[in-house]
């Protein structure tokens, strides 16, 4: 009897226990240190943790009966902290809904970032105590088996809460008491429970507003050639603090900044989501204003058919449209998406027709420029490109670049910052020369032709140890979470320049990337119609940017969240964006092929 209620008492410890040790493990991972466990994560969010394992646990625990498979399943919010943290680590974002999207890509997505994996302190000793606590709970299994009615009663139990979480969402306490960035867990149910919730239907939205806005037919102006060329990570690396490169390494950006209009662009992304930025950018619209774990390339395809597109504009003027990217169509579902929006030519490395050229493992820079000539050559329509870089991409890893000459002082940095700087910094190069050699050719033809430079997101500078941009003091800490307003600012901003063969005019405009294809089209002089139109008199207005933690309004102020004066305009804007994404209202007076 003594031994029975000894056992009682051992599975009943074990039940509160082991939740709570779920929480210190996943604290350990998202903290990195074994001390940031215990002071850096709030007690709050391990309390919310806990009510949330807690249920879980005990139902899997009465359902088979063996605590240690209870234990097995704790793997999943580990697993998920610990993607979480790399994801943080090398792309300064929180793991969202929205990167499952990505999961059959999930082989390049790791070729680009296990460099970049890094096991610390944190992690480590939760694996450790993990195997350890999995190894006593096989160890103790008989003293740990309840009898099968307070099992059925248990799992009964654990099982009808943790149901009313994932229906009735975390509730009120769980939200304020843990803030998003302090647990991986909570944040993706609050995120699934969101997902769940109604959507806004054609019937439920006041198309009032959209109906003084007539469809325009263009009109006879001059058309230029059109390249877009966004550049991978590309941004003004002279600018960083507390370093002074020993020659320039942009100088033919740097002296065509001087003579064209030209600034700072401000990006949804930080050190990743290329496709992210092109689709907002191509699309005018903002990804954050769609529904909770879906993004602008992981729509249905039927919805690519009607989205708007800044390439019907182009092709109600007649022009030729190609998109090129020197990699494969792997990531982004770009294929689907470019030949949806009506592109012409959809080209990756495979349809290139220049002389291939390998820097850093990709094609090169200058191969893109070389591919862009010989297409522009090659017809004399009015054409339009879409172009997407590759040569500079993450990681930037010693040795990456053969003949790597560039140099700088900096008395901040490591061995390991100034090599992951110089890598950047030959890639940057390689860009402005690239860059210098569009400009050379084109300014001796006789067409006219507008380049429209700028760079997709900063790059990912992660070190052992931190970050260049850490250890230069641009920032204060590198992970994202802990960054001020001012500095997602800062890392949300990277560069453009726009500039023609036929004058140019120097003036500097901070760009954001959701209004950036629109303002193009404004440079050339077309005619806006539908929701570009709207877009310009209704949301333009009050509106630069929008990304996670980072609002930017249309006089420059920048907040975490959209300001209350703001509600109601991005409640309407995104009202708007449903109807195009998911109920196929295209708003945008084009049939495509």
């Amino acid at each position: 009897m003594t031994s029975e209620r000894a056992a009682r008492i051992e599975r009943i410890v074990a039940a509160l226990l082991l939740p709570v040790a779920l929480a210190l493990l996943c604290a350990l991972i998202a903290q990195g240190t074994v001390a940031g466990a215990f002071t850096a994560q709030p007690a709050a969010a391990l309390l919310a943790e806990y009510a949330l394992f807690l249920p879980a646990m005990l139902a899997l625990w009465g359902l088979t009966g063996r605590a240690w498979a209870a234990w097995l399943a704790g793997l999943v919010p580990l697993l998920l902290t610990l993607i979480d943290y790399f994801r943080r680590a090398i792309n300064g974002e929180a793991l969202s809904l929205n990167d499952f999207a990505f999961a059959p890509q999930i082989g390049e997505i790791l070729r680009f970032a296990a460099p970049q994996l890094r096991i610390t302190e944190g992690i480590a000793a939760a694996a450790a105590a993990y195997v350890l606590i999995l190894a006593v709970l096989i160890v103790r299994h008989r003293a740990l088996t309840p009898a099968k009615r307070p099992r059925a009663v248990t799992a009964l139990c654990g099982a009808a809460v943790f149901a009313l979480l994932l229906v009735a969402g975390p509730g009120e306490w769980l939200a304020d008491s843990a803030p998003a960035e302090n647990s991986t867990s909570l944040r993706l149910l609050r995120a699934y429970h969101a997902r769940l919730q109604p959507e806004p239907t054609p019937e439920t939205i006041d198309w009032e507003m959209t109906e003084e806005l007539p469809v325009e037919e263009p009109e006879e102006i001059e058309r230029p050639t059109v390249i877009f060329l966004m550049s991978e990570s590309f941004f003004d690396c002279t600018e960083l603090p507390n370093l002074t490169f020993d020659e320039d390494p942009i100088p033919r950006f740097h002296a065509l900044r001087e003579t064209c209009p030209h600034g700072k662009f401000l990006s949804n992304t930080f050190a990743g989501g290329t496709g992210y930025v092109e689709m907002e950018v191509l699309t005018g619209l903002c990804g954050g204003l769609l529904r909770e774990g879906d993004n602008l390339c992981s729509l249905s395809d039927a919805a690519y058919q009607t989205l708007p597109c800044i390439a019907d504009v182009f092709d109600e003027y007649g022009y030729h449209k190609t998109f090129l990217h020197p990699y494969t169509d792997a990531l982004y579902n770009r294929r689907t998406i470019y030949n949806a929006f009506g592109f012409d030519e959809v080209c990756f490395q495979d349809d290139f027709t220049v002389e291939p050229e390998r820097k850093g493992g990709y094609l090169s820079d200058m191969t893109l420029s070389r591919e862009l000539i010989a297409r522009y050559e090659a017809t004399d329509a009015p054409q339009m490109f879409f172009a997407v870089s590759m040569e500079n991409h993450q990681p930037y890893t010693a040795g990456e670049f053969e003949n790597n000459d560039v140099t700088f002082q900096s008395d901040r940095l490591d061995a390991d910052a100034a090599e992951v700087l110089r890598t950047y910094a030959y890639g940057a190069r390689d860009a402005d020369a690239a860059l210098g050699h569009l400009t050379d050719y084109f300014s001796g033809v006789d067409d006219r032709v507008m380049i429209v430079f700028w760079g997709d997101h900063l790059p990912n500078l992660s070190t052992p140890t931190g970050s260049v941009y850490e250890a230069l003091g641009r920032v204060a800490v590198s992970t994202s979470a802990n960054w001020t307003t001012n500095e997602l600012l800062t890392m949300s901003s990277t560069d453009y320049l726009i500039w023609t063969n036929y004058g140019n005019e120097p003036s500097e405009t901070l760009e954001g990337n959701t209004l950036f294809g629109v303002h193009v089209l404004e440079r050339l002089g077309f005619r806006l119609s539908g929701y570009y139109r709207w877009l310009r008199e209704q949301v333009e207005p009050f509106y630069t940017m929008k990304r996670a933690g980072l609002f930017v309004d249309a006089a420059k102020e920048m907040w975490r969240e959209v300001p209350e004066q703001y509600h109601d305009r991005m409640a309407q804007w995104r009202d708007v964006q449903y109807a195009l994404a998911y109920a196929g209202n295209p708003m945008f007076p084009h049939t495509r092929e």
